[in-house]
This record gives C-alpha cells, sequence and structure tokens, in this order.
C-alpha cells in the first residue's frame, strides 16, 4: 500500500567515526613513508637523482598522495630534513639526560654516535644541504632551522651537565663545526674507522675545551 520512497537510515555516527580514524591513520602512514623513502634516496642518489616517481615507487604510494600531503618535491625534500632534525635533537637530549661520571662525557659520546647510527639520514642532510639550497628556500630554511635546533640543543646539553662553564655557546660551535666537518668525510671516504675516531676526538676536545673555560674563569 502507500507509494513513496523507503525511508532513509540515518548513518552510523561510531561508524563514520571509524572511518574517518582509518582514513587519518592511513594519510598519516602514507605520510611518513614518503619521508622515509625520500631520506633513503637522498642518502642513495642524492637530490637531483631523487624524482618523485622514485620516491613514490619506494614509498609505494601514488604521486597525488605526494602533492597532497607536500604540495611539491621540495616541500617533502623540506618535511624530511625537519624529520631529521628531531631525531637528532631527540637523541642529544636523551643522551645528555643520561649522566656519567665525567658530565660531559654523554653529550660527546650521543652526538657523534649520531653519525653511526642514522648514517643514511647523514647522508641525506648533506646531500640536501649542497645541492643547491639557494634556490630551494624551503629546503634552506629546513636546514637552517635543523642546524639551530642542534645547536640549541648542545648548549641545552652543556648547561645541564657542565652548569659552572660560562660559555655553552663556543662549545656548541666548536661541536657543530667539528661535526659538519667530520659529516664531509665520512661521506668522502665512507670509512668507519674515521666516525669512531671523530667520537674519541669529540670528547676529548669538549673536555679540553670545558677545561680551558674554567681556567678562565679561575
Amino acid at each position: 500500500m502507500g507509494g513513496g520512497p523507503d525511508p532513509i537510515e540515518p548513518a552510523d555516527p561510531k561508524s563514520a567515526r571509524e572511518t574517518q580514524d582509518r582514513r587519518r591513520q592511513q594519510g598519516a602512514a602514507s605520510r611518513e613513508r614518503l619521508i622515509q623513502a625520500a631520506a633513503e634516496l637522498l642518502a642513495e642518489r642524492g637530490l637531483s637523482k631523487s624524482s618523485v616517481d622514485a620516491i613514490t615507487k619506494r614509498a609505494g604510494v601514488v604521486k597525488s598522495a605526494l602533492y597532497w600531503h607536500f604540495q611539491s618535491k621540495e616541500g617533502l625534500i623540506a618535511a624530511t630534513l625537519e624529520h631529521i632534525g628531531r631525531r637528532w635533537v631527540a637523541e642529544i637530549e636523551a643522551d645528555v639526560a643520561r649522566q656519567a661520571d665525567d658530565p660531559l662525557g654523554p653529550l660527546a659520546d650521543g652526538t657523534a654516535r649520531l653519525f653511526q647510527d642514522d648514517d643514511a639520514l647523514l647522508r641525506a642532510l648533506v646531500a640536501a644541504t649542497l645541492e643547491d639550497p639557494e634556490d630551494a628556500p624551503e629546503r634552506r630554511q629546513a636546514v637552517k632551522d635543523f642546524l639551530a635546533q642542534a645547536h640549541a640543543a648542545i648548549v641545552r646539553g652543556t648547561r645541564a651537565a657542565a652548569p659552572e662553564l660560562p660559555d655553552p655557546d663556543a662549545l656548541a660551535d666548536f661541536t657543530m663545526a667539528f661535526l659538519i666537518g667530520t659529516a664531509v668525510q665520512h661521506l668522502l671516504h665512507g670509512d668507519p674507522e674515521r666516525i669512531e675516531r671523530a667520537q674519541t676526538q669529540l670528547a676529548r676536545h669538549m673536555t679540553l675545551e670545558a677545561g680551558w673555560q674554567r681556567r678562565q674563569e679561575s
């Protein structure tokens, strides 16, 4: 009897939320895969040979996902460098929190160990830094932000480990210069023994710099 369309069942709010949550999780996962793929390819091939096609193929996503998350390849590279920087800063701060008899020891060892544990990320950072950063303002800013964050983390670590030192910025300046030079040497020679020597030398020189600062204050 009575015609007319069947009434429309109201949408299940719980089901809708679950669908939205699942889409958000999938989006976050694809974003993470793109950053990981970009870091790996930068390390292996350098920036110019890390094409959008190669990155999305390595990540296992369609190209539209890259443009959805990052708008451009340069946006992805900038996000990748930011990701690398956050990891390094977190590692530096975690090592500082583990104090030892020599308070600067954990800082020096942890900072130098980043070269051993994150070799691919180190290569990605240097490759992205050296290949025409002037023509890529997003990438240039990401590199500057990373260096500033790493410097600030070392300053905070020095103040926590050796609060009596009068000039933690000078120690951070030295440490950053030492690490950048070691990074270039490592990329040129690929010799693991160089990293081990660098780790020992960094700890020694940080201790010497700290001792010199203390003598200047006395």
